[in-house]
């Protein structure tokens, strides 16, 4: 009935459309406890509550995997996933980590994705006097608010400055900032109205 199956590792057999299964270790391995309760499942119910989100606040089996793994590489532990899904499942939401409002201005920021955005000391908000040069004509009040937005990409590893180590400075010397992969990635999502 329906599709045949596929074989997976271990000769196990994995339905398509079958739920994903997550298991605490590998079946060598200890699964590691802390005062006596399971690290995995500490894990687990963090990640469900918000740890594992994706910007937007989605929480995949695949985010749920990865914050696990990366968080039991340290106990030499290896947690399990295997899945065969069709489809992006989303687990449950979170409160986003921006507001898709702000989210879907990244495209009036960065209309292609190798562009980078021009800044001035304009854009800062509350400028140190000993950064302003001769010819500063004051802060802009619409530039404001865009650096807020662009300080909230930065904070999310959307984009990063160019030229310097803080968005500050790249305001203050008039370099700009440029999207890192991850804000690649988003661009093209919101471009094609997938976020």
């Amino acid at each position: 009935m329906g599709q045949p199956s596929q074989k997976a590792q271990h000769n196990e057999t994995v339905q398509p459309g079958l739920p994903c299964n997550l298991t605490a270790s590998t079946e060598r391995q200890q699964a590691a406890e802390n005062n006596g309760s399971g690290l995995f499942t500490g894990l687990m119910v963090e990640a469900l509550k918000g740890a594992a989100a994706n910007i937007t606040g989605e929480v995949s089996p695949a985010s749920v995997y990865a914050f696990i793994d990366q968080s039991l590489s340290a106990f030499q532990q290896r947690p399990m996933f295997k899945s065969n899904v069709q489809q992006f499942i989303s687990l449950r939401n979170t409160e986003p980590k921006i507001s898709l409002s702000d989210l879907h201005r990244i495209t009036e920021f960065f209309p292609a994705k190798d562009d980078e955005h021009a800044l001035d000391p304009s854009y800062e908000k509350d400028p140190s006097p000993e950064h302003l040069k001769d010819d500063y004509k004051g802060k802009d009040p619409v530039k404001v608010e865009i650096f807020t937005i662009l300080q909230r990409y930065n904070r999310l590893n959307l984009l990063v400055p160019i030229g310097e180590d803080d968005m500050y400075f790249a305001a203050m010397n008039s370099t700009g900032c440029r999207l890192t992969p991850l804000g690649q990635h988003y661009l093209r999502l919101v471009q094609k109205k997938l976020v």
